[in-house]
């Protein structure tokens, strides 16, 4: 779910049994528990190629489903692609986005995509397992990896934390902890209005 921003604390054991969506009790920008049939058009804007947006009643964080992004076998120098884009801008200057990943352990170990904040900074996981941020606003661009890896077969909150200004600052963490390797703060940077949940393999 994106901003789901409860005041428990999250990853406990109890926290980990399936409970109801606490996005109507939230006062966030944006709430999305992923529980309707379909995605919502008015949230999201949907994309694939090779690859399916969907959404799965047979796994979830809190609530009944969450939201599911497939992506099909390629062959050799083939690319894939599926993901959701946030259709209003976020709050200015500053906002912050957390959102709950699982990935099996089935899925190939390779480098993964999983999300893109603006059109300047793609967020990875790589081959081992690392998280690692595509920066490029400096040129060339630059790639910086952190020390931890993203856990398979169980639930994980990512964090992502902007502030436009003189000079744009990133943050990500996970499951709570900063993640320092992967701070980013350029100055001159573009304003940042976007952010996108984008699965794809390199």
């Amino acid at each position: 779910a994106m901003h789901d921003q409860a005041a428990v604390a999250d990853l406990l054991a109890v926290d980990l049994v399936p409970a109801a969506s606490t996005c109507s009790n939230l006062p966030v920008a944006l709430c999305d528990g992923f529980e309707d049939v379909a995605l919502k058009t008015t949230n999201w804007m949907a994309s694939a190629v090779k690859g399916t947006v969907s959404i799965d009643s047979g796994r979830s964080f809190r609530g009944k489903s969450s939201l599911r992004l497939h992506l099909d076998p390629l062959a050799a120098g083939d690319s894939n692609q599926a993901g959701i884009l946030n259709v209003q801008p976020p709050p200015s200057p500053s906002f912050s986005v957390r959102f709950f990943v699982f990935v099996p352990s089935s899925v190939p170990v390779q480098q993964m995509g999983l999300g893109y904040i603006g059109n300047s900074v793609g967020l990875e996981a790589r081959s081992d397992g690392r998280l690692s941020m595509n920066n490029s606003y400096p040129m060339p661009p630059v790639q910086m990896v952190s020390t931890v890896a993203l856990p398979r077969d169980r639930w994980s909150c990512l964090e992502v934390a902007v502030s436009n200004g003189v000079a744009v600052d990133i943050r990500i963490s996970l499951d709570g902890i900063d993640l320092p390797e992967l701070h980013i703060n350029h100055v001159g940077a573009s304003t940042i209005s976007s952010f996108s949940l984008d699965q794809r393999f390199f």
